[in-house]
């Protein structure tokens, strides 16, 4: 598709959301000094609420770069990174909501079974989501600590079991994604 938009693009910035495809590759191929810039945005990007990746090729001029920072404060936060982390970046945040939400649904499954309202309830499992993710934002200790903090600690007897299922089963599939990212780079 580079190709195809080859002649059209000399005076425009082109923005990426293609995973494994750097900027140096897409000004390789435009030419003409393109402007080109990666941005990993993630699923709350939709309602002004992501976190999103960016990172600037070499020919972006700084009025393009404040274009860019604007549009992206529309999406929600986003950070500067080196294009070289862009991937590692992409497992954690834009797949990131993807290991929060079967959690998520199972509580809210659990609350709707046993006679809860489900609107309340999701609104309950998410305000209560914020305010952990503001914890973590805002006390600046370890998340081992943050949860020795609650009093009431259901999982505490199955912890270590549920660690262990954590490790095997998230650990192995960022690690498979991240082995799968070394591939394309190479």
């Amino acid at each position: 598709i580079l190709e195809e938009i080859k002649p059209y693009v000399k005076s425009k910035i082109i923005v990426s959301v293609v995973g494994l495809v750097t900027t140096n590759f897409i000004e390789n191929i435009l030419g003409n000094n393109v402007s080109v810039v990666r941005v990993m945005p993630n699923i709350p990007s939709l309602i002004g609420s992501g976190f999103n990746l960016v990172t600037f090729g070499k020919f972006v001029k700084a009025e393009e770069r404040k274009q860019i920072e604007k549009m992206l404060s529309y999406l929600g936060e986003y950070r500067e990174i080196d294009e070289d982390k862009m991937e590692l970046y992409t497992i954690i945040c834009a797949a990131g909501p993807t290991y929060f939400f079967p959690f998520i649904d199972v509580l809210i499954n659990f609350g709707v079974e046993n006679g809860l309202d489900e609107k309340l309830v999701r609104e309950a499992i998410a305000l209560t989501l914020k305010g952990t993710a503001d914890m973590i934002l805002k006390v600046p200790k370890p998340i081992e600590e943050l949860k020795n903090m609650i009093g009431l600690q259901p999982l505490k007897p199955k912890e270590e079991e549920l660690k262990k299922i954590f490790k095997e089963i998230l650990n192995k599939t960022l690690i498979d994604l991240n082995e799968t990212r070394k591939q394309y780079i190479k």
